[in-house]
């Protein structure tokens, strides 16, 4: 079993750096699908998390739990986090620079990867062209394997050797 550690700074840089890009305010959901996409894909490509954090399948797909936590002031660290990213409704507002520094080029060009090709997809509203982003992850095999109505629960840990088969990186 892969067991990675929460790497709380990397994350908040990683998440401010995404907020930063849609102009210093996003939709909390958005910021969780778009930090997954990109964790999952580093992960494949590097074996390096961005976040290490533990991923579970919800409703609304796959999230990453402790930046979940941190978004709704659940986590022990939150005074830290919304120094810098704070919630507002249902959107994360950026309020203080948190710096880029455990953040190496590779992720960075991940993080504008990811935020770049789902930039014109709608964070829950059907368009003639496209489902919404919350949607597109529950085509993600590793949710699917772990969606929590399957199991009859509200939320379903996702190992990462699920994630890793998912993509073809079985081993």
């Amino acid at each position: 079993m892969l067991d990675l550690k929460f790497d709380f700074k990397r994350s908040l840089q990683a998440a401010a750096y995404l907020v930063r890009l849609n102009g210093g305010r996003m939709n909390f959901t958005r910021l969780l699908k778009l930090l997954y996409i990109a964790e999952r894909e580093w992960m494949v490509k590097t074996s390096d998390p961005i976040t290490g954090d533990r991923i579970f399948a919800m409703k609304k797909g796959p999230v990453l739990s402790t930046i979940l936590k941190l978004i709704h002031q659940e986590d022990h660290r939150s005074s830290v986090w919304s120094g810098y990213i704070q919630t507002v409704e249902n959107d994360v507002v950026l309020v203080g620079d948190p710096g880029d520094g455990r953040l190496s080029d590779g992720i960075v060009a991940k993080l504008e990867e990811v935020f770049n090709r789902y930039r014109d997809v709608e964070t829950f509203k059907w368009t003639r062209t496209s489902k919404p982003l919350y949607k597109l992850t529950h085509e993600f095999p590793e949710w699917e394997w772990n969606d929590p109505a399957k199991f009859g629960c509200r939320r379903k840990h996702i190992p990462w050797q699920d994630v890793f088969k998912a993509q073809g990186r079985e081993k």
